[in-house]
């Protein structure tokens, strides 16, 4: 199984260290939970994006994500979901 945990984390701004300190581990622990994490680790994440878990996993290695993006009340843009694109 493959994730796209990276990919969700750079759309909503997110870097290691800024994940870190929403999920209250360190950069570490966030760096080596990437590649194979837990269900509770893909819930948390999930929660802190504010994504699916399933929008975490890559079902299909030719499947892409095309985010969906509406603006907020200050006018910025943030996403609220994501089209699968094959």
């Amino acid at each position: 199984m493959k994730f796209r945990i990276e990919e969700l984390m750079d759309l909503k701004g997110f870097n290691n260290v800024k994940l870190a300190r929403e999920l209250g581990v360190t950069r570490s622990t966030i760096t080596n939970n990437l590649k194979k994490p837990t269900l509770e680790t893909l819930d948390r994440i999930a929660k802190v994006l504010d994504v699916k878990i399933s929008d975490l996993i890559i079902e299909d290695e030719q499947e892409t994500l095309e985010p969906i993006y509406k603006k907020d009340e200050k006018g910025k843009e943030i996403v609220i979901g994501f089209l699968k694109k094959h």
